[in-house]
């Protein structure tokens, strides 16, 4: 066990590098912003203004609440469960490659798996979201289904339904009909090498009572929360039903070439090792290896997510992420292949390093690790203000008109929300004697010396406006180069309603 526990310990230290940095998604705002509802409003569901959040089940957004509990709200805390989840699955994906052949493979395989330059810097590893949680619950079913085949034990089996039933409390019902997909499927590449599933009939009709008695689990809490009603209209039509169709989104909806190109975008040429490998098989006429069975389950893992998300019109990269360890595991099984059929052992070693070296050189450093914190606006600095000893005493709006409520699904916007909100949720666990300093915000600007936090290019007038009531101290901060911040007004005179454009280098 001690490498697997190496493996998760240096991906975890990787990947936390600059965690925080990166500029929120407008998903993860999403997510963020519920959690932080349900924990001002002591609730055990996410909540959406109020109401149960019908967009994602609650298991991914449980573990970032844990971590606000925990860390605060921040986007480091956020990210944190997405982070672990992966440094668990690259370790899963090692032992996978070291049961199925050997331990070279399997450690190549977890750091191509780590390496995905897309699901690095978009929506998976490092993010705030349950893309991450979903893979290893993937990866998880899959590595104890094969050791179910192969040593028939409670613990493997108990294991493989444990994470079949928990992907339906995470994303979508996709995951499970993955794996329920992937089963089926590797059942004929095993009974093709002679080998078959030990109860597998019996393994068939608990994997579906199973997993379709934890997505009517889900829908009955949702229903018991809102109404029959609303879940039919809001989660099964809209957010299923309209999504497989391509009209909840129409600027996701790609062609039918899409998947391929995400796949050669994040593995390049590295797709082209498992067809070499193939090729050179069928020329040299061999038999059927003794693992032919586990490179035939490896190859319908890798294929399954593109196949099974082409149904969907509304095309979005991260649905291919849980068939991204199987992959890899097929990359650098086929790789240790061809270079073990040159014959020479220091040759092996060169072709899987220059593997995991090119897969390295390849990483935008720079966007998944960027230097500084990215903000779309000073609000961020809010929460290092307010350990600092500063109190946010008001925060209030005006009332929205409806081009106001449009400007709402603005993601600079829903950031500055969320930072404020947070604040105001720490503040509220606090006494108030730690305060040594208040701000005040304001949908419009006042008198005294007036910091912008956010303000749409269409409308500048309209935005979120901290009031310096701290000496000068805000001010300053809010004016820090990572934070974006506009000029202030002057101190002396009434704010004008009319904000001024951003200094060189502000992001507005």
């Amino acid at each position: 066990m001690a490498i697997p526990l190496l493996v998760a310990g240096a991906a975890v230290a990787a990947l936390s590098v600059r965690l925080a940095h990166p500029m929120l998604h407008g998903d993860e705002i999403t997510y963020m912003r519920s959690v932080l509802e349900s924990l001002r409003a002591g609730s055990a569901l996410p909540l959406d203004y109020g109401r149960p959040f019908f967009n994602k089940p609650p298991l991914g957004l449980w573990l970032i609440r844990w971590s606000f509990q925990w860390l605060g709200p921040t986007p480091f805390a956020a990210r944190l469960p997405s982070v672990l989840a992966t440094a668990a699955t690259a370790s899963v994906v090692y032992m996978l490659g070291a049961f199925w052949r050997n331990r070279a493979v399997g450690l190549v395989a977890a750091l191509l798996f780590l390496m995905v330059p897309g699901a690095l810097s978009r929506h998976a590893y490092r993010s705030a979201t349950p893309d991450g949680l979903d893979v290893l619950l993937v990866t998880a079913a899959i590595a104890c289904l094969e050791l179910w085949r192969r040593r028939p034990h409670r613990a493997a089996g108990g294991g493989y339904l444990a994470a079949l039933a928990a992907t339906a409390w995470v994303k979508s019902p996709f995951a499970g009909a993955l794996i329920l997909a992937y089963f089926l499927a590797s059942e004929l590449v095993l009974r093709r090498h002679g080998r078959r599933t030990r109860s597998f009939g019996r393994l068939v009709v608990t994997s579906l009572a199973v997993w379709l008695g934890a997505v009517l689990l889900w829908l009955a809490v949702l229903a018991a929360e809102t109404s029959p009603r609303e879940v039919r209209r809001l989660l099964l039509h809209q957010q299923y039903g309209r999504r497989i169709e391509g009209h909840l989104d129409l600027r996701h909806v790609e062609g039918p070439g899409f998947y391929p190109a995400v796949l050669w975008r994040d593995f390049g040429w590295l797709l082209l090792i498992p067809v070499i490998a193939t090729a050179a098989s069928h020329v040299s006429r061999r038999q059927a290896e003794p693992e032919g069975s586990e490179r035939g389950a490896l190859a319908i893992w890798a294929l399954a997510a593109p196949v099974l998300a082409s149904v969907s019109a509304s095309k979005l990269p991260w649905y291919l992420y849980v068939s991204y360890p199987g992959l890899a595991l097929w990359i650098a099984w086929d790789a240790e292949r061809l270079a073990t059929a040159v014959g020479r052992r220091p040759s092996r070693a060169v072709v899987l390093g220059a593997l995991v070296a090119w897969a390295g050189w390849r990483l935008p450093a720079r966007q998944i690790w960027p230097a500084s914190p990215q903000h779309r606006g000073p609000s961020a600095c809010l929460l290092e203000l307010r350990s600092q000893g500063m109190r946010l005493v008001e925060a209030r709006e005006a009332r929205e008109s409806r081009r106001g409520r449009r400007a709402q699904r603005d993601p600079a916007v829903r950031e500055a929300r969320f930072f404020v909100n947070a604040v105001l949720w720490q503040q509220s666990r606090e006494p108030d004697a730690l305060s040594r300093c208040t701000g005040r915000l304001s949908r419009r600007p006042g008198t005294g010396s007036v910091a912008l936090l956010k303000a749409s290019h269409e409308s500048p007038e309209r935005g979120l406006y901290l009031i310096d009531a701290c000496g000068g101290r805000l001010r300053e901060r809010l004016l820090a180069p990572q934070c974006g911040a506009l000029p202030l007004a002057s101190p002396r005179r009434r704010a004008s309603p009319r904000v001024p454009q951003p200094a060189a280098g502000g992001s507005g």
